[in-house]
Formats: C-alpha cells, sequence, structure tokens
C-alpha cells in the first residue's frame, strides 16, 4: 500500500456576469465572491471551492459553477462571452494557460489530483476567480 499526497490543481476562471436592473453590480458581485469561496459562506455552509467539495480526480464542470452563479440574488445571466463585452471568460488551469476548456465545459482532473481555487490575492498561486460584471445600477 502506498499513500500519495495529492497534486493539488490551481484553477484560472473568469465568468462575464450580466447584472439585473435594480441591483447594484458590486452587491452582487460580493454575493458572489461569497458563494465560491474558498472557506464558509456568511451565511454559515461552506463556498463551492471549499476543499471538502472536491476530491481526488474530480473533474470541474463549468454548468455546476454556472449554476451556482444563477442561484445570486441579482444575476440575470452567467456565461463565458456577452455580446457587446469585449472582455471574456476563461475555465483553465492557473499553470496551464494555453489550453481553455470553456468549450468542453469540463476541466478534467487526474487521478492524483485535486481541484483549488482559493482565490485569495495574497497567495494567487493557490487559483484566481474573476467576475466581468456588466449591467445592473
Amino acid at each position: 500500500l502506498e499513500i500519495e499526497p495529492p497534486a493539488y490543481v490551481p484553477l484560472d476562471i473568469a465568468l462575464v456576469v450580466c447584472v439585473r436592473p435594480g441591483h447594484y453590480a458590486e452587491d452582487v458581485e460580493a454575493a458572489l465572491s461569497d458563494r465560491f469561496a474558498a472557506r464558509r459562506m456568511a451565511s454559515g455552509p461552506p463556498g463551492f471551492f471549499h476543499p471538502d467539495n472536491f476530491t481526488f480526480g474530480q473533474p470541474v464542470l463549468l454548468s455546476r459553477i454556472i449554476t451556482q452563479a444563477m442561484t445570486v440574488e441579482g444575476v440575470r445571466w452567467v456565461g463565458m462571452a456577452l455580446e457587446g463585452v469585449t472582455e471574456t471568460g476563461r475555465f483553465r488551469r492557473l499553470h496551464d494557460q494555453s489550453v481553455d476548456y470553456a468549450e468542453s465545459a469540463v476541466l478534467p482532473i487526474g487521478r492524483r489530483e485535486v481541484a483549488r481555487l482559493d482565490n485569495d490575492p495574497s497567495a494567487p498561486e493557490r487559483g484566481r476567480l474573476r467576475f466581468i460584471m456588466e449591467g445592473g445600477r
């Protein structure tokens, strides 16, 4: 029996978010950041990228991320591109930015690997998440 430590795979994700009229983009972005935290959310449950939510070899599905984002109050639409917006989203490994998995919507993770996205500005090597906000107030 050989026990091997996990090889963490930091992610690099950016989503284009269309904010509903009447909502402040800054407030919606803060709620999204809380929802996708690698810690417990302000309301108590673990955030989407909490380490307990991912295990060895578990691929990251873009559909699950978009579904979670759509549950945030003030979000009208989430995707990788929006007509009239020059910036586009990304769905890739942080250390291999040559391949974007947005089209396949599945970011594969090897059997010894575990996805990680801490979104901590003081430790960017642990993954980053960005929201490209459009609309709202």
